[in-house]
Order: C-alpha cells, then sequence, then structure tokens
C-alpha cells in the first residue's frame, strides 16, 4: 500500500475483535474473509452489490478520521452472510493534516477499486482456473492496468465502467457510492423529463412515482457501521477535545487582541 505509514502506523486501530453491538457478540453468527467468499462463484449483481457496501463502510471509516492500511482480502471480513456488513480490520488513524488526509483517501479509493477490478476479472476467468484472488491481485501490475484498461472493460458492469476508467486512468477520487447515486439522480430526472414530456411508457410512469429519490447507501449502512466500528465512534470524543484545546487558545487570543486594539483607541 502507498499510505504514509512512518506518520501513522504508531496510530494503528485494531478493530479484528470488534463485534455487532446492535446483535451482541452471541448473535454473530458467521464470520467469512473477503478472500474465502471471492474465491466462490457469484454473479455480477452480488459483486456490485457487495463493493457498494464495501464502499459505504470506507466512507463511514474516512468520515471519522481514520484510513483503510490494508485492502488485503484476507483482512477484510463479511458477518452474518449479509453483504452490508462489512468489516475492515486493519484501520488507522489519520494524522491531522489536511493534505496528507485528502491523499490517504484517494490511495483508499485507489485501492478499493483495484480489489474490485480484480475480482471482476478473475469471477470471469475462474470457469478457466481455480487461482485465487489474492494470488490474481498479486500478480496485476497497477501500471499494466492503466496503460491497458481497455481491455479490462469487457469484465465490468457497463454502468461502472466511466467510474472505474475515473479511478484508473485519469486518477480521480470518488466514491463509487456517490457516483452511483449521482447516476440515480440524473436517470431519475430524465424519466421525470419525460414523464412531464408525456414522453415516457406506462414503467417509467411508476418507476418515477415509486422512486422519487436516488438510493444513499451510505445512510442505509450507517446503523451496521455505527456498531461493526463503535471503537471509532468512542474516538470521536478524544479527537474533539484534542483539537478543542488549541481552538479555545487561538479564541482567547483573538479575543484578547481585540481588546487591546480597543484600548488602544480609546
Amino acid at each position: 500500500m502507498n499510505h504514509i505509514d512512518g506518520e501513522i502506523n504508531d496510530k494503528l486501530i485494531d478493530v479484528s475483535n470488534n463485534s455487532l453491538d446492535i446483535y451482541s457478540r452471541k448473535y454473530v453468527r458467521d464470520v467469512i474473509k473477503l478472500s474465502t467468499w471471492l474465491d466462490n462463484p457469484h454473479s455480477e449483481e452480488e459483486l456490485r452489490n457487495l463493493f457498494i457496501n464495501m464502499d459505504a463502510a470506507m466512507k463511514y471509516i474516512h468520515d471519522r478520521g481514520y484510513c483503510i492500511k490494508s485492502f488485503n482480502p484476507d483482512k477484510i471480513e463479511i458477518l452474518n452472510n449479509s453483504l452490508q456488513q462489512i468489516k475492515y480490520n486493519t484501520v488507522l488513524l489519520m494524522p491531522n493534516n489536511y493534505s496528507d488526509r485528502r491523499e490517504l483517501v484517494k490511495e483508499d479509493i485507489y485501492s478499493s477499486v483495484f480489489l474490485q477490478i480484480a475480482a471482476y476479472v478473475n469471477r470471469s476467468a475462474h470457469q478457466y482456473s481455480n487461482r485465487s484472488i489474492t494470488k490474481f491481485i498479486n500478480t496485476l501490475n497497477p501500471m499494466f492496468l492503466k496503460n491497458n484498461f481497455e481491455s479490462f472493460e469487457m469484465f465490468l458492469p457497463e454502468k461502472d465502467i466511466r467510474y472505474y476508467r475515473s479511478i484508473i486512468k485519469e486518477g480521480k477520487s470518488v466514491y463509487l457510492n456517490d457516483y452511483v447515486q449521482e447516476v440515480q439522480k440524473r436517470s431519475l430526472n430524465q424519466l421525470s423529463e419525460d414523464y412531464d414530456s408525456g414522453n415516457s411508457n406506462q414503467n417509467s410512469k411508476k418507476l418515477v412515482k415509486t422512486n422519487g429519490n436516488a438510493v444513499d447507501f451510505s445512510d442505509q449502512n450507517s446503523q451496521i457501521n455505527n456498531s461493526i466500528y463503535s471503537q471509532l465512534n468512542n474516538g470521536d470524543a478524544a479527537f474533539i477535545n484534542m483539537l478543542a484545546f488549541p481552538i479555545i487558545v487561538a479564541v482567547v487570543g483573538l479575543v484578547l487582541m481585540t481588546i487591546a486594539l480597543v484600548l488602544s483607541i480609546i
């Protein structure tokens, strides 16, 4: 990985023993490594659903000031046979510097996309070989993927090709959730325009009436992620307190400077 490990390795937070509090630990019925799950046959839609939920969990982690050290599928788990319950087991506290945080988030998004593409390709090749996802990732060269991205497009969901191209070839940093939601919004807007202009059929009219808003997968998963990553939530207070002291000092100093300026004028 390309994380700035020298700066934040000492702040590694291990969440591997954390459990789903909404069920309590005894109700975590099953834990399976992502690598094991990916080495079994699954449909394209199942993979896409998994990756959208993984992205929602990753975004949740980022929003709380943490990043993911490793996207090795052995370090990621699916809980209770639910593709909504994704657990990253190597979570790092990001430094306070904004540019460092932005770079770490960008690297996480790229690493996640790299894993997703590898899984789609390996799924298609699985009928010819029993190569594990871990072995395939280790043999897939990032520069080769970038320079030959068009050769990989046939393995990807058609509706997501633009997204993957923007990350791999153009170096953009966009969450899969945000992309999917924006595509949904535009599709619904177009359907609404067709509906208003009378150019829509009965199916599209029904779709507009029943799906007036695009799905926000991050919001859908918030309760689940709150429980899986409760340690990160517990750390929020300490992080806020750490930031509060210098802010208070700065505010007090500004007030004193203002008073001094007013007194000098008087």
